[in-house]
């Protein structure tokens, strides 16, 4: 009945900043999101990444940057609704929440049992009976594997709720965190000769990241079998390179499969956002910058100072050009003068995505 009551309170824990994330801090995300998007920038961003055959033969005839007419911006509502339900809505979360349950719960109720056991024992192992309903022997390093992997659980869930990070594909990663939680302290317990410290290794290896055990992992076995550490790929980094990208937004990024400036510069905001728990504005932000560098290169970095942050910047100087600013940017540009700028103002200019990119940011 203690065990039982334990698991109770220890799920409830787990599932507090889970369901708070899904019941209040998800529809304030998609609130923002929909705070960007008028009937005409809809219709755009319908065009751009979710056209249909019904969408395109009722939009033939409206042009980007109007409103579209009232039966229109009906449809292209009503279509926007659907989206964001589908990256937003709270049922996305049900099987994953249920199936971390199903999980976590045996897990715990073992790990809890098995420590009430090992008290009354006076943490003696040896002879210590088994677990009244699954018939297991009581372990230390069961236990402190478990703690500690419930530990990083609940931390994670915690941080990401407060920050607006967590996504679907994070309970999944929970879930099977406490299914690997013991063979993982046993793998690492191994490397290790005295039995107490082993206990305590079992509990700190599960308090890390998945990529901090992964490197610890690869070190070990790297050290155990005298192999050649491996060289770090410097083409996963490349997103590192756009202004405003520090290197865990790029891991973030990487974790959905965006892994360089031009496939950022062609995704959809609305995804991009919705599954890396990043803000809105800064996605659009850093699509904004990565469509600039596309024609800039490298010298984005010092068309920054001249108010070129992305490619906005570049449409807002076009309608109302300054000469002397090309003339100044190019003394600074790297192999670039007044042509070649005004050649990527141009390209710039016509390029449909980033004047949609532009709307959105100034509507």
């Amino acid at each position: 009945m203690v065990a039982t009551t334990g698991v109770g309170l220890a799920l409830a824990l787990l599932l507090a900043p889970i369901t708070r994330y899904v019941a209040v801090t998800q529809p304030a995300r998609r609130e923002s999101v929909e705070s960007y998007y008028k009937a005409k920038t809809i219709a755009e961003y319908l065009q751009q990444f979710r056209s249909s055959g019904d969408l395109c033969s009722m939009l033939q005839n409206w042009q980007p940057g109007t409103d579209p007419g009232k039966a229109e911006s009906e449809a292209v509502k009503e279509k926007f609704t659907l989206i964001l339900d589908e990256c937003f809505g709270a049922k996305r979360f049900y099987y994953a929440l249920v199936l971390l349950v199903l999980i976590s719960a045996p897990i715990l109720f073992g790990a809890i049992e098995s420590g009430l056991i090992l008290v009354r024992n006076g943490y003696k192992t040896s002879g210590a009976e088994a677990m009244h309903v699954l018939g297991l022997r009581a372990d230390k390093i069961s236990i402190a594997a478990i703690a500690g992997a419930y530990t990083w659980i609940v931390g994670d869930a915690i941080t990401r709720n407060y920050q607006g990070t967590l996504n679907v594909s994070h309970l999944y990663w929970y879930a099977l965190r406490m299914l690997i939680a013991v063979p993982l302290g046993y793998a690492i317990a191994k490397f290790t000769t005295d039995a107490s410290f082993g206990t305590a290794i079992a509990f700190l290896i599960n308090l890390f990241s998945y990529d901090r055990i992964s490197s610890i992992s690869a070190s070990l076995v790297n050290r155990a079998l005298n192999m050649p550490a491996s060289a770090a790929d410097e083409n996963k980094d490349i997103l590192i390179k756009l202004p405003g990208i520090d290197t865990r937004t790029a891991e973030i990024m990487a974790a959905e499969g965006i892994t360089t400036i031009a496939g950022l510069a062609a995704a959809d905001p609305i995804l991009v956002a919705a599954r890396t728990g990043l803000p809105f504005d800064l996605v659009v932000r850093r699509i904004d910058a990565a469509l600039l560098w596309q024609y800039a290169g490298t010298d984005l970095l010092v068309m920054q100072h001249f108010g070129w942050a992305g490619a906005s910047d570049v449409i807002d100087y076009q309608m109302a050009p300054v000469p002397a600013l090309l003339t100044d940017m190019a003394l600074l540009t790297a192999g670039k003068n007044v042509a070649s700028l005004e050649n990527i103002v141009r390209q710039v200019n016509a390029n449909d995505y980033a004047q949609f990119i532009r709307r959105l940011i100034r509507s």
